[in-house]
């Protein structure tokens, strides 16, 4: 009888440590959320360099309370990974990066107004010298690069060793290239052993049958788009920066990463400010 009741006793402690477990994980989802939503950029410094049992814990309150669904996702990233002096590649008229800490490139004029922008002939030939910056953000320009490795290669060597590279790219079932095939590791790699230029037509057909009746893309509307036929004018739509020649999920562009040597810091295959993209973080490593 005595020893029924101590079982009884066991079972009854085991259950309020499981009570007890299950508050602290609940306290600690509505403060992860909480601490989230102040300071995103702190958390995710915790995420790469704090103690191992906390980082564990905090990483499973973060899957459990999707914490990168807030708006504050990319800002976070950027306040986190890109400090020092730094390069954003393409900004177009929505930069992500603080102009007191960056240099601003695109090949088009169409820039926020204000900012200060240099203009480049192509993301793959940049005019600055190797190590000069700490880091490189890009959004929404690799996939209109014909040789991605080129231009990943380019943009390593402008890093130093160390520095981060920042992407944001478009995810391939959340945006108008849905349906073309993903790109592959070995593709890219040809692509860079074959020297392929703007107007590669290689992938051409893919985005003409899928990509533009995908939806009534802006520059459509451009008189120069079409030929006297009626048909897209491909040359231009090569020149202007229009083309999507490549198309990833998260998965494909980390290999990718890894293949030419970075290591990667963090990765998010959504994020909140763009739905339709994903982002992913990479060390610059030179050895």
């Amino acid at each position: 009888m005595t020893h029924c009741g101590g079982d009884s006793e066991r079972l009854r402690k085991i259950r309020r440590n499981d009570d007890v477990k299950a508050c602290v994980l609940k306290t600690a989802q509505m403060a992860g959320k909480l601490v989230l939503a102040l300071n995103l950029g702190s958390v995710l410094r915790v995420l790469r360099f704090g103690p191992g049992d906390f980082r564990n814990r905090l990483r499973e309150v973060f899957e459990l309370s999707n914490p990168f669904e807030c708006r504050s996702d990319v800002t976070a990233m950027v306040g986190t990974y890109c400090t020092g002096q730094g390069i954003e590649v393409g900004p177009a008229d929505h930069p992500y990066c603080d102009p007191a800490n960056t240099v601003f490139v695109d090949k088009f004029e169409r820039a926020r107004k204000g900012l200060t922008v240099r203009k480049i002939e192509n993301a793959w030939q940049l005019p600055f010298a190797d190590n000069q910056f700490d880091f490189l953000l890009s959004s929404h320009c690799l996939e209109h690069c014909p040789d991605a490795i080129r231009t990943l290669i380019e943009w390593r060597r402008v890093v130093r060793p160390g520095g981060r590279l920042v992407v944001i790219l478009p995810h391939a079932l959340r945006m108008f290239d849905c349906g073309r095939a993903l790109t592959t590791l070995a593709h890219h790699i040809e692509d860079y052993r074959r020297g392929v230029q703007l107007d590669d037509p290689t992938h051409w057909e893919e985005f003409e049958r899928v990509s533009i009746p995908a939806q009534h893309h802006y520059w459509l509307d451009f008189p120069e788009a079409h030929l006297s036929d009626g048909r897209i004018n491909r040359k231009w739509v090569y020149e202007n920066g229009c083309m999507h020649y490549h198309v990833w999920r998260t998965q494909e562009m980390i290999e990718l990463f890894r293949h030419l040597g970075f290591r990667i810091l963090f990765s998010q295959d959504k994020t909140g400010q763009r739905p339709d993209s994903f982002a992913v973080v990479a060390e610059v490593d030179k050895k």
